[in-house]
């Protein structure tokens, strides 16, 4: 038995099936991505709190604050960049799920959000997709669009039994924020925080709360003071505390970048479709 088993499995329960990937068709998506992301934001950026304690093995969950409609497709691209030997799995409602079943071939799985039975759901696929070594999940439990800046910010149950029934998972809180700085598209900013690990023993020793209430406060804290960092460095618009995952666009529009471009070599200026570059004379 995996150190991912739940501690409240009982002999003879019938396992949860781990949601079906299709391979091909996650690598199509990612692809596509790839070149989605660019034409919609001038940059994605990342920072850490603790880089080297990312994990390279184990069941691991990635749990975010939910900004808006972009996250688990910010989910997705990222999880490709911090987990690259990894699959991406993520919780959707299952009337979604319905409306798009494709969807159920990348990594996503539908619950009945809101209710008992949604997270009795989700404790059973997420307990059969940490058996599986090239796996992450990705969940926003909060469980509805908040603005970043609310506080406290508040998660659903799911994530706390999570936490108390899953020995030795990894629990990364990161943070999301979708902000306009100096450019005419947003940068996607994201802070990876430290992650924190659950007992892998009934008798393991542990500093953390093991009841579920407290492990959803713990939780809770850890995200919040994810976002507050992450809030610091956004209000301060500077890109060298961040690393760039992914260049997008500069510049204003097809019609008007052309003719700066004209202007500044007539200038005999170095062009640059950014805002913040400074052009300096060619000579």
């Amino acid at each position: 038995m995996s150190t991912a088993t739940a501690r409240t499995s009982k002999a003879g329960r019938r396992p949860a099936a781990c949601p079906r990937l299709n391979k091909t068709l996650c690598r199509l998506f990612l692809r596509y991505l790839r070149g989605y992301f660019p034409k919609h934001f001038h940059a994605l950026r990342i920072q850490y709190e603790n880089r080297e304690a990312i994990p390279t093995s184990g069941p691991v969950v990635c749990f975010i604050n939910h900004a808006g409609w972009w996250d688990p497709l910010t989910a997705f691209q990222y999880n490709r960049f911090l987990f690259p030997q990894r699959f991406a799995f993520a919780p959707i409602d299952a009337t979604a799920l319905e409306r798009y079943p494709f969807l159920g071939k990348i990594g996503l799985f539908g619950i009945d959000a809101h209710s008992p039975r949604g997270a009795v759901q989700l404790l059973k696929t997420a307990g059969a997709i940490f058996e599986r070594p090239d796996a992450s999940l990705w969940i926003t439990p909060q469980g509805r669009f908040c603005d970043p800046r609310e506080r406290p910010i508040r998660f659903e149950r799911g994530l706390g039994h999570l936490a108390k029934g899953t020995r030795g998972l990894t629990l990364i809180p990161v943070a999301i924020e979708y902000c306009h700085w100096n450019e005419r598209l947003p940068e996607l900013l994201v802070r990876v925080g430290d992650p924190v690990k659950s007992p892998t023993s009934d008798d393991g020793t542990t500093d953390l709360p093991l009841d579920t209430d407290a492990w959803t406060a713990e939780l809770e804290h850890r995200l919040e003071a994810t976002m507050d960092r992450l809030a610091v460095d956004a209000i301060a618009r500077d890109k060298s505390r961040f690393e760039v995952v992914q260049a997008g666009r500069s510049g204003v529009s097809s019609l008007y970048d052309p003719v700066r471009r004209a202007i500044a070599w007539m200038k005999g200026k170095r062009y640059a479709a950014e805002h913040d570059v400074v052009l300096e004379g060619k000579t």
